[in-house]
């Protein structure tokens, strides 16, 4: 794992959607790969997360609603899929 990496998507075994900045990330091929996507969000809403397991396509939900597909076609390291979320210290959850 690179040094720089602090969260989900900041790595080749993992594919994140980052608020601050509306992006879709995933550390492959040795390098961040970062695209916008989705929208942020605020105190209140919702997130939502699906992977479709025959495509292996990611998308994600905010309040209900679809935001598109993140990622198409993942390949998770031996075909394992593990939910996870991460925040700044700052961030409060509920």
């Amino acid at each position: 794992m690179p040094s720089q990496a602090v969260g989900v998507g900041d790595d080749s075994s993992s594919w994140g959607y980052d608020y601050y900045d509306s992006k879709a990330r995933h550390q492959g091929d040795g390098e961040q790969h970062s695209t916008d996507y989705g929208l942020r969000w605020e105190a209140g809403d919702v997130l939502g997360c699906a992977i479709d397991m025959h495509s292996m396509d990611v998308v994600y939900y905010l309040n209900g609603q679809h935001l598109g597909t993140a990622f198409s076609g993942i390949r998770p390291s031996g075909g394992i899929v593990f939910p996870a979320i991460s925040f700044e210290s700052s961030s409060v959850i509920q």
